[in-house]
């Protein structure tokens, strides 16, 4: 299956537009990722429909993602999000009537899978902001084991199993690691595949052995005591991979680091560019602000709002700005146009100091 002129186009422009609402992205595993072949990436899920943004962006592999069946029903959406590589899967509370139609999803999962494409699952099921993996559903052992059942069991699959960890996951210019671990190969569980019950029980075990080294597990119970805990105690290394394995040992209350940055210098470097900002988004930002927390009521996806709207709110913005004022700057107005998102950022920066501790 060819990638659609809009999704290709769609991809380079979030693609390009995350570097400057995110602080930094950090991507390591790339080459567990097989260059063709059946794949499945099977992913943490926190941050709504963001993390399947960032699977599609990061990576060379574009994977068909499993979305919430509901938003198909209109023609339009149904044909638009198709062509950004989207399927419905509908849930119980959609009805028995919606959920039959998952045998006709099902079935393009298995194609897709038969034409050496790649697929996105969230194996838990559901998302949280929390940091810790939820009890993994059974969805993708299935449809793995279902796709080696139409193909005699003669067709390899491989799951690659995705950490996301984000550090600051509501908000612009947080940072974000993104790990793919050792791919999980369907025909290393030959000896299963008569017994689709054990099968999908050890696949799925597999998976969640493959995940959980890839993001921080805070355990439960008192979740919030021990979040308390690692939140005092981390400091920031320049390279998010230090983090996260600094961040895992004092979790696990083990000898860690302390790294200690003054950036004292930095912000007296930045400070007056980021009053720049602070001025050149005197309105729009609030505003922003303001719509943000308007469009969308549930907390869960309001990460995800936030990085749609941006990525198509301040390029407006930015351009009336520049063409209001270009009476009187000219062409110099071509740089003011330039200057805003540099001066955005070192705002932001300057706004998310505190809260990127987290």
């Amino acid at each position: 299956m060819s990638d659609s002129l809009i999704y290709r186009i769609l991809k380079r422009y979030v693609k390009f537009s995350a570097r400057f609402y995110f602080r930094k992205i950090e991507v390591h595993g790339l080459e567990n990722i097989p260059e063709k072949g059946a794949v499945i990436f099977a992913g943490n899920h926190q941050n709504a429909f963001l993390d399947a943004i960032l699977i599609h962006i990061v990576q060379p592999r574009p994977p068909h993602f499993l979305t919430r069946g509901d938003v198909f029903n209109n023609p339009w959406a149904n044909t638009f999000l198709r062509s950004l590589k989207m399927r419905p899967i509908f849930r119980f509370r959609d009805g028995m009537a919606n959920m039959k139609k998952n045998r006709s999803t099902f079935s393009e999962c298995y194609d897709i899978l038969e034409q050496g494409e790649a697929l996105g699952i969230f194996p838990e099921g559901n998302q949280d902001l929390r940091f810790f993996l939820r009890p993994l559903q059974k969805g993708c052992a299935r449809i793995v084991f279902e796709t080696l059942e139409r193909n005699e069991f003669n067709l390899s699959v491989k799951v690659v199993p995705m950490g996301i960890q984000y550090y600051g996951n509501q908000n612009s210019r947080a940072d974000v690691l993104i790990q793919f671990g050792k791919p999980i190969d369907s025909m290393d569980f030959t000896a299963l595949f008569a017994d689709e019950k054990a099968f999908l029980t050890q696949f799925t075990k597999q998976i969640e052995s493959g995940l959980k080294p890839l993001i921080l597990n805070i355990p439960e119970p008192d979740y919030q005591a021990h979040f308390t805990h690692w939140k005092q105690k981390r400091s920031r290394h320049k390279s998010l991979k230090n983090t996260f394995e600094n961040d895992v040992k004092i979790l696990s209350n083990q000898p860690y680091e302390d790294w200690k940055h003054s950036g004292a210098l930095m912000n007296v470097i930045t400070l007056p560019f980021a009053l720049c900002g602070a001025i050149n988004h005197l309105v729009s930002y609030p505003v922003f602000v303001l719509l943000a927390h308007n469009l969308v009521k549930d907390r869960d996806f309001r990460g995800s709002v936030k990085f749609v709207l941006a990525i198509i709110y301040f390029p407006i913005i930015y351009l009336m700005q520049s063409l209001m004022l270009a009476p009187w700057l000219g062409y110099y107005s071509i740089l003011y146009f330039i200057s805003l998102p540099l001066t955005g950022i070192a705002f932001r920066d300057m706004i998310a100091a505190k809260r990127l501790k987290l």
